[in-house]
């Protein structure tokens, strides 16, 4: 963990010889508008920065979180167990590609309280999901690709009118490029 994003709060919680802890999940779904799903690590209810967390206990599982120093890509994933098959199937319809997904690290004080600023794990795009059913019970495992992968494609954008048309419908200004690849120009 990186001193850098951590709070004296939360330095001070770390260095504590008893912690108690959870993780925070924050991802965007779209059920007619984009809907955020909080949930956390516990039971019951938490707040945390004006917004409710709802406790998924032990059945919420978050992937290890990695450290690294070199500049790449790195993706987690997010399990949620134990689902009733028709919210799996609410889950199935209502994941996008694309949307954003969070985790923290929540430390707690005496009076379980969350200390203030959580540290923030990871976040990322949503990637891909899986979806095991078993009897009556369910896993979902949501996989986030770190922003940083959008440098691992390689963008299909052309020097061409179509592709100018693209965000400029009613620019002209490459209509002729495609006329100058074979022009034989004279000077003098």
């Amino acid at each position: 963990m990186s001193q850098r994003d951590a709070t004296s709060g939360v330095m001070t919680a770390l260095a504590d010889k008893y912690k108690k802890w959870a993780f925070l999940y924050e991802g965007i779904f779209w059920t007619g508008a984009d809907t955020p799903l909080r949930l956390w690590t516990g039971r019951g209810a938490l707040t945390w920065n004006g917004f409710d967390w709802f406790g998924a206990g032990q059945l919420l599982d978050c992937s290890p979180v990695e450290e690294v120093s070199d500049i790449r890509a790195v993706s987690f994933t997010v399990s949620l167990s134990g689902l009733a098959p028709g919210i799996v199937d609410l889950a199935e319809n209502s994941i996008r590609s694309g949307k954003p997904g969070r985790t923290w690290l929540a430390l707690f004080d005496v009076n379980d309280t969350v200390i203030p600023d959580p540290y923030p794990l990871r976040r990322g795009k949503f990637d891909t999901d899986t979806i095991v059913r078993n009897g009556d019970m369910c896993t979902v495992t949501v996989q986030y690709e770190s922003v940083l992968s959008s440098l691992d494609r390689a963008h299909d954008r052309r020097w061409t009118d179509a592709d100018q048309k693209l965000d400029y419908p009613n620019d002209r200004g490459f209509e002729y490029v495609s006329g100058l690849q074979d022009k034989v120009l004279t000077w003098g």
